[in-house]
């Protein structure tokens, strides 16, 4: 059988047998087959092994046939060094926030402080901290503007839909002039109190 296309990620190889091409997977978890496929080129003849979970063809063993036989690649080994002899060097660790983004020291911000409770403040953009200028902001909009809005709106939308039942049953426009008030009024009452 013959590569045709291997995967960008090396873990499905498309190989033609003499009847048609079809895919394999190769799982992460196989590493010997892995190995053998980080090896492999276009046009290499190979001999695979495989089984079919669930509609794909998942390799078990591949083996290449033409040329140098493909093995797994070692690792590099390392040298074992004498710790003592290594000069150890002094690294500088920047404190998280005294550097930005563009290396540049950052200013001291002891500075800027909030005019509320004293906290530092990274520049003297604003007058308060984020904490203090939610705390005023929740005071000035209260949920009671809020709730009145929304029950003159119910009543609002009851009036409007019962002057409409109005003029559909007959009820004369001029009638109907008349009675909006009182309706709007009498769902005020009920609705808001």
């Amino acid at each position: 059988m013959k590569i045709v296309e291997i995967s960008v990620k090396k873990d499905m190889l498309k190989i033609n047998n003499d009847e048609k091409s079809s895919w394999y997977k190769i799982n992460p978890s196989n590493t010997e087959a892995q190995a053998v496929v980080n090896t492999l080129a276009i046009g290499d003849e190979v001999d695979v092994k495989s089984t079919i979970t669930n509609g794909v063809s998942v390799v078990s063993q591949i083996c290449k046939i033409s040329g140098l036989p493909a093995t797994p690649i070692e690792e590099e080994k390392t040298m074992d060094v004498d710790k003592s002899e290594v000069k150890q060097e002094e690294v500088k660790v920047d404190v998280i926030g005294s550097v930005n983004n563009f290396e540049k020291v950052a200013e001291d911000t002891s500075k800027y402080k909030c005019g509320k409770c004293g906290k530092a403040m990274k520049d003297d953009k604003y007058e308060s901290c984020y904490t203090c200028n939610q705390v005023e902001w929740k005071s000035k909009t209260s949920n009671t503007d809020r709730n009145t809005s929304i029950e003159k709106q119910a009543v609002g939308k009851m009036t409007a839909r019962t002057v409409a039942a109005m003029v559909r049953a007959g009820i004369g426009v001029d009638d109907v002039y008349a009675l909006i008030d009182e309706v709007y009024d009498k769902y005020k009452e009920k609705v808001i109190g």
